[in-house]
């Protein structure tokens, strides 16, 4: 019974934590796309309002590619292999619940942007700056490292048992 709860703790975080950053991904999508193609900060500029400097920042982490999509499913690798312990049950529905409450809010949230900005056309499309494709690289390596970091941790604890 402990093994199942096991399984469903980390079930449950590994999906919760990949949906949550892929959530995340989606909007810094949006914002890199519109500050890259549709000139988001030379707006910001001509309306005589100066751009966000969380956002200046961030904007460098939206994907430039599909593989920059994985980088959610590895993180949410690392976090379940890294739980020792399983939760209650109740405890996992308050998660699904927060995640699913999170996304809609995101979705909802950004959902009016997304329609406002999707009706601008793009004349030609220009490749992602190399700050960009640095710090997608990082973040990927970063998450698979502390996947594969956590999946030899859980090979080798179950090898050592094994032995016992």
């Amino acid at each position: 019974m402990k093994f199942l709860t096991m399984l469903a703790t980390r079930i449950v975080l590994g999906i919760s934590v990949c949906v949550l950053t892929g959530g995340l991904l989606v909007c810094l999508a949006r914002l890199s796309f519109d500050i890259r193609y549709l000139g988001l900060i030379d707006q910001y500029g001509r309306a005589g309002q100066t751009f966000p400097v969380i956002s200046s920042l961030l904007w460098y982490f939206g994907p430039v590619a599909w593989w920059s999509y994985i980088t959610p499913v590895a993180l949410g690798i690392a976090i379940a292999l890294r739980i020792q312990f399983p939760f209650r049950k109740r405890s996992l529905v308050f998660i699904i619940l927060f995640v699913a409450i999170h996304s809609l809010v995101l979705f909802a949230a950004c959902k009016p942007y997304f329609d406002l900005t999707a009706g601008m056309r793009i004349v030609e499309r220009k490749n992602a700056p190399v700050g960009a494709l640095v710090a997608n690289l990082l973040a990927l390596v970063a998450a698979g490292t502390c996947a594969g970091w956590q999946a030899k941790k859980i090979c080798s604890e179950l090898s050592k048992s094994g032995r016992n």
